[in-house]
């Protein structure tokens, strides 16, 4: 969690675990570091104008609803609504990627670009669209999903279901585990892929 201030300035930040694999478990975990991120940070706080939450999942921005995340089981979480009801000040939830897009165009390197295209590879596999200075959603709002574009008919099964997404090659852990899978097989003798533990970067 980050605290900035209007001009993107970096007042303050903490890390907090969020393990749950329920809705109702994460959103009470979420909503309690929230609440102590706060207090810790009371003297930095003159006015608490926004909460915004970016996460990876399929998301509606306007309605401020999460419709799937890849590995909880969620029925139209109405976010938003649960956040301001809590803490009582306007609040935003946002697919990741499409976030940090929006606010590299605010605050970052695409300031002076009325359109443009970050991708980005990491614990998933996705690009955030700007057109016109705001972000393109589409009609079904999972413009960007380049991570579950099928690459290879006979692939890895990804975690949506499908086979051979991009995601199973490029993305963190897939990337970690072919290094394995080449290592296991170049040093046969000496690793067997269960003891093979890089840290993807």
């Amino acid at each position: 969690m980050t605290l900035y201030d209007i001009s993107a300035k970096l007042l303050g930040e903490e890390h907090y675990l969020l393990p749950e694999r329920t809705q109702e478990t994460l959103e009470n975990t979420l909503f309690t570091a929230i609440a102590h991120f706060i207090d810790n940070h009371q003297r930095k706080l003159h006015e608490l104008i926004a909460i915004a939450v970016t996460l990876t999942s399929l998301v509606d921005p306007v309605l401020g609803i999460i419709y799937y995340m890849p590995h909880i089981s969620i029925n139209n979480w109405a976010l938003v609504d649960n956040l301001q009801q809590r803490f009582n000040v306007t609040s935003f939830v946002g697919h990741d990627i499409r976030s940090m897009a929006l606010a590299k165009h605010y605050f970052g390197d695409t300031c002076d670009c009325e359109d443009s295209i970050l991708v980005r590879l990491h614990r998933d596999t996705g690009a955030g669209i700007i057109v016109n200075g705001k972000v393109f959603l589409g009609n079904n709002g999972n413009v960007g999903e380049i991570g579950h574009i099928q690459i290879d008919l006979l692939g890895e099964r990804c975690h949506c279901g499908n086979f051979g997404c991009l995601e199973t090659v490029a993305a963190s852990a897939a990337i970690e585990h072919r290094v394995c899978q080449l290592l296991t097989h170049a040093y046969p003798s000496k690793l067997k892929l269960d003891d093979c533990n890089i840290n993807a970067i």
